[in-house]
């Protein structure tokens, strides 16, 4: 007899880990929204080493970079399930998926403004001095 794949609970934290790191890989390799912010995530900790700001400000980095990253997760795993469930076009979908899609922005906003403020002063400082990042 054929085993068949549930959608039960995984017998093992070990295994429920091995589902959600599959997961995240094959969101990492299909979805190019989440490739560019982890991009965006890696340079923004590369400029807080090269400016040398405070760890407190690298973990509002980290913090960010990782709601960010998680909503469009979130995202992507509404839009998936809502295909499945009703492929044709249905206006209270296409509403759901903008909402989410809407929230993914508006987190993604705050953390531009931050990631503004946060990097405006030692830029300014350095531009100011006349110092480059070499």
């Amino acid at each position: 007899m054929a085993h068949k794949k549930s959608w039960r609970k995984s017998p093992s934290f070990r295994q429920s880990l091995r589902h959600a790191w599959r997961g995240l890989e094959e969101a990492v390799r299909r979805d190019r929204n989440i490739q560019r912010q982890l991009v965006v995530l890696i340079a923004a900790l590369l400029l807080a080493g090269a400016l040398r700001i405070s760890v407190g400000q690298v973990e509002i980095i980290i913090l960010l970079g990782a709601l960010v990253i998680g909503l469009e997760l979130m995202n992507s795993a509404l839009e998936a399930a809502e295909d499945i469930l009703h492929p044709r076009y249905h206006e209270l979908i296409g509403l759901s998926k903008d909402i989410a899609a809407g929230a993914v922005l508006f987190v993604s906003l705050g953390a531009v403004i931050i990631g503004l403020l946060m990097f405006s002063g030692p830029l300014a400082a350095m531009y100011l001095k006349g110092i480059s990042l070499k």
